[in-house]
């Protein structure tokens, strides 16, 4: 009897671990296609340019105390997903507000020549029009920043972008533009929270290919 309850037992939680994981994939499909269109709208506006990018992965997760979704385009047909080459990624938040924003390719690599005064205007522009509601935000430096790509022919490439920080004064946290040689947006990202005593930045670096790596490695 008892051998038998427990048999029954089992079969019972296997069905119900398969209808849950049945149900949750079901509810990261739905949210995928809901929030897509936002994605693809950021994608189209921001980088109207990319027309042959097609979407090769999407990811549900948090940012601070905000579900997001990920959503990350690469460029040609393939449904394969090529970490480290030329990729778009957007992630939105469930009240359709942008929450961060990467580009990359090859056209992006060369010197940065570009000057202070200009990337500030620049960065401040794209702020206003893609991330309105972050209105008491306070400029904090320039700097240069290097971040890889492996070419269509495997060769690695460094871009040097022009990273402008800002903090916003409310909330305390950071956000950053960082921009192409030729001005284009290479990545926005926000809501960062920053610790100077913990050697630099506390949370997740969700648009970094390296991030999604090891992300990917733990599903």
């Amino acid at each position: 009897m008892n051998r038998r309850y427990k048999t029954y037992s089992i079969i019972i939680l296997f069905i119900l671990c398969i209808t849950n994981l049945s149900a949750q994939n079901v509810n990261d499909h739905v949210e995928s296609t809901k929030y897509r269109t936002v994605a693809e709208g950021f994608k189209s506006a921001i980088a109207a340019d990319a027309v042959d990018y097609n979407l090769v992965y999407f990811l549900k997760d948090k940012i601070n105390d905000d579900v997001v979704y990920i959503y990350r385009f690469e460029p040609g047909n393939s449904p394969a997903l090529n970490l480290h080459h030329a990729h778009i990624t957007v992630i939105v938040d469930s009240r359709n507000k942008l929450k961060g924003f990467a580009r990359t390719d090859e056209k992006m690599a060369g010197n940065n020549t570009m000057d202070d005064d200009k990337c500030r205007q620049l960065a401040l522009a794209f702020i206003n029009e893609y991330a309105p509601d972050l209105t008491d935000i306070r400029f904090q430096w320039i700097n240069n920043q290097q971040i890889s790509l492996t070419d269509n022919s495997n060769n690695k490439k460094e871009l040097t972008g022009k990273w402008v920080k800002y903090r916003e004064a409310k909330s305390g946290h950071y956000l950053w533009v960082i921009l192409a040689p030729d001005g284009r947006i290479m990545e926005f990202d926000r809501d960062i929270v920053w610790s100077f005593f913990r050697g630099g930045r506390v949370n997740e670096l969700w648009l970094r290919d390296e991030w999604l790596a090891k992300r990917m490695t733990k599903k």
